[in-house]
């Protein structure tokens, strides 16, 4: 392999380029696919997901985006204009499915005298439905009608924190978003449209506050927080990339060929997500810096390995660097693939669209990096180096650590153990977090606008209920109504993070009518529900057949995960036994739905986090033909991953999707230099070297490259930490706490482990 490496290098290097040209054209167009509605970010085939579209396509669609206006007045005729203007262009928009605004509501008040009559007259009551005015014609017509009419909203428990808070200064515009699959670019023009009519209205009127929020939003919005990082940090991290290199190495060779390579590796990486027609997301946006880094770091082993050999014969100085650094360099990238890989088997088709993506670009790197020597050696890389460079003083201070940890043996492992202790002390304290919106730091826009509602007017969190009826049954009954009230009276009582229920039942008391008690009445006031709220209002509540109703519960977060599970199992048994054994009770709604997805993740992320470490073991061990040696490499770095929990732990970071999957990603990259460093250290025991000249002679070589290496990881995904979204700026700095973590086993453990285990000394000698 090396010879036909040695041969066909140009060759290589000329596809990957052109490989790499094609993406970028692939780039410009068609682009990356966005995909901006919820099944492209937690796309995802269980029960669970297939539950919650069955409940959006029963029911009008609880896909909210909200207009929330806080004036002097809700129903001051200014305010409530502007409720009309708004109300009227968000509906003439393509994609809204419903528009609410109390300006629109029927002036019930104005027609309460009729409506009780309704009661004994049925059998007149459709030629004596009244005719309603709206609340806007009302206090447009009468400005004392008001007060009246405030009051009978306030009453109203499907309008009150809903459409107005109780204060009567906000108000809001509920635009109910039609939920259609794979219509995420769609999705993305109605919230910019939505977004330009907010601040048309927020320049009109500088004294209110008026803002834009809601889940169908916020979608949009963490869609373009990953589009910006993906722009913004590709950028730095090549910036960061090219200054590090050029203070490591003051060459211009050892800075253009791996930025080259690094960034042909990622538009490569991102043209294949192109060409199969995967979708941008939360994970596949970390493909750009993470297949950059990993190439960078594997080029510096090279470059680094590469300067050992004679300067004054490049062609042979290249030679002798692929047939050194191939086998090694081939098992760290394979090890790194495997931790990839790992993260496939989770649930979720975002983790398997990135461990295919990330796999396939490391190894790219790879083979990019590796057929790059030749080149570099031909081209002035083998120049005498600069003498100032790091390098050198490089290779004189790092035997001393080596030194350190065989002379203070007990100091060395009494400070790993304690920090391993507090560190296993902090993962106790690991928090599960399903709250969508600490994903957005708390000055955002996104966490302002949700505060402001829930501060006015009703969380967003949606529980959804669904009773569905047996084979001949049906949920339009005087018993399932009195049910379904008594339901959400109880709910609303157990659990102080539901407070709000709303239900057909609610709908059914407008204007402060009882519930019906007979077939005839109840039959009666669904026609005049429909004649004034419309068939696009009752289709909020119940399905068009009569089988299932809706009951809608506002659930507020600042739950874990478990939490948030046990309470929907709970509403859901709790339900059950009020509607008893003619229905099926089901629980769904985002709210519920995104602890699931969340639980599903803590799951995968132990499997896959089991099979990252097996694969990664037999790799290093099949890579390095000693299992005692394997072992002992693989040791140390797994007190990084530790670190790792436990500074989440003591930080109060939580699990998320994106901090979910690094404990697999961190054992691959972590074993890289423990790779490079057994690969070396069995060469010198080969060539005739005791153990301690053969971990000095590893220390000041091989160590020195772990050293840069890190210094690019770190520094790369620490530039992650300004990203405005949480998970990125999160999976970014406990990457690279876990890399100075797994640099500190290496050049301190690993030598101790090495130099006191005869075994290994002994194997190497036998293979």
């Amino acid at each position: 392999m090396t010879h036909l490496l040695l041969r066909c290098h140009r060759w290589i290097l000329g596809l990957g380029a052109a490989a790499a040209l094609v993406s970028l054209a692939a780039l410009i167009h068609p682009g990356l696919h966005e995909e901006y509605s919820i099944e492209g970010f937690v796309a995802s085939d269980d029960e669970a997901y297939d539950r919650y579209l069955d409940f959006m396509h029963r029911f009008v669609s609880n896909e909210l985006a909200i207009i929330a206006v806080r004036s002097d007045d809700a129903l001051s005729l200014p305010t409530l204009r502007l409720l009309e203007e708004l109300g009227a262009r968000c509906s003439r928009l393509e994609g809204v499915q419903r528009v609410s605004t109390i300006s629109e509501l029927p002036d019930l008040a104005a027609a309460d005298s009729g409506l009780r009559s309704l009661a004994p007259r049925l059998s007149g009551i459709v030629s004596q439905l009244l005719d309603p005015r709206t609340v806007l014609e009302s206090v447009g017509h009468d400005p004392a009608r008001a007060e009246p009419i405030r009051r009978q909203l306030l009453g109203d428990p499907l309008v009150v924190d809903n459409l107005i808070s109780r204060d009567g200064r906000t108000t809001a515009v509920l635009i109910q978003v039609a939920m259609i699959k794979g219509a995420g670019q769609e999705r993305k023009r109605l919230v910019d449209r939505l977004r330009r009519i907010t601040d048309q209205a927020a320049e009109q009127h500088p004294d209110w506050q008026i803002v834009l929020a809601g889940p169908a939003v916020t979608t949009v919005d963490m869609i373009d927080y990953l589009h910006k990082d993906l722009t913004v940090f590709s950028i730095l991290v090549l910036v960061l990339i090219c200054v590090s290199l050029g203070i490591i190495f003051r060459r211009w060779p050892a800075v253009v060929v791996p930025t080259l390579i690094g960034a042909s590796a990622a538009v490569g990486t991102l043209g294949l997500s192109i060409a199969c027609d995967m979708k941008m997301s939360l994970i596949t946006q970390l493909l750009v810096v993470l297949t950059t880094i990993l190439a960078v770091a594997n080029c510096v082993h090279i470059i680094v390995a590469y300067q050992e050999f004679d300067p004054g014969a490049p062609r042979t100085a290249a030679e002798h660097t692929t047939r050194r650094m191939i086998g090694p360099t081939f098992a760290a990238c394979a090890t790194t693939a495997a931790g990839f890989g790992s993260v496939g088997f989770a649930h979720l088709l975002p983790f398997k669209q990135f461990a295919v993506l990330m796999a396939c670009g490391v190894m790219f790197a790879w083979l990019m990096g590796i057929s790059a020597v030749s080149l570099y050696g031909r081209r002035g890389g083998g120049r005498e180096p600069a003498r100032s460079d790091a390098t050198g003083g490089m290779a004189r201070l790092l035997p001393r650590s080596a030194e350190i940890s065989e002379s203070h043996r007990g100091p060395v492992l009494a400070v790993f153990g304690l920090i391993t202790l507090v560190s296993a002390f902090g993962a106790t304290r690991l928090r599960y977090e399903s709250d969508f919106l600490k994903n957005f730091r708390p000055d955002s826009s996104v966490r302002r606008s949700y505060a402001f509602l829930g501060r006015y007017l009703a969380p967003v969190g949606s529980l959804e209920v669904v009773v569905t009826a047996r084979p001949g049954e049906t949920v339009l009954s005087p018993e399932v109504l009195q049910q379904a009230a008594r339901f959400g009276r109880e709910v609303v009582a157990a659990y102080p993070a539901i407070p709000k229920a709303m239900s057909l039942a609610d709908l059914a008391q407008v204007g402060g009518l009882s519930l019906p008690s007979s077939n005839l009445g109840l039959t009666a006031r669904m026609k005049l529900l429909e004649r004034i709220f419309g068939s696009d209002g009752l289709a909020n509540f119940i399905s068009a057949d009569h089988t299932a109703l809706r009951i809608n519960f506002r659930a507020s977060e600042g739950l874990q995960v478990a939490e948030k599970l046990d309470m929907a199992a709970e509403v859901r048994r709790r339900g059950q036994t009020i509607f008893g054994p003619s229905f099926e009770v089901e629980v769904t709604g985002i709210y519920p739905f995104y602890a699931h997805l969340i639980s599903g993740l803590l799951r995968d992320q132990n499997v896959c986090f089991a099979l990252a470490v097996t694969a990664v073991f037999g790799l290093m061990w099949l890579s390095i033909g000693s299992l005692s040696l394997a072992v002992i490499c693989m040791v140390p770095n797994l007190l990084p991953i530790v670190f790792c929990l436990g500074v989440m732990g003591l930080l109060g970071i939580s699990v998320n999707m994106a901090t979910a999957m690094i404990l697999s990603v961190s054992i691959g990259i972590a074993v890289d230099s423990a790779l490079h460093y057994a690969w070396r250290y069995r060469r010198e025991v080969r060539a005739g070297h005791q153990p301690r000249e053969a971990v000095l002679i590893t220390h000041a070589t091989v160590g020195k490259a772990c050293v840069f290496t890190h210094i690019v990881v770190v520094g790369g995904f620490w530039v992650l930490c300004l990203s405005e979204f949480l998970p990125t700026a999160y999976f970014g700095g406990l990457i690279g706490v876990t890399m100075i973590g797994a640099l500190a086993c290496d050049l301190f453990l690993l030598p101790m482990m090495l130099l006191h285990f005869k075994p290994v000394y002994k194997s190497i000698h036998r293979s």
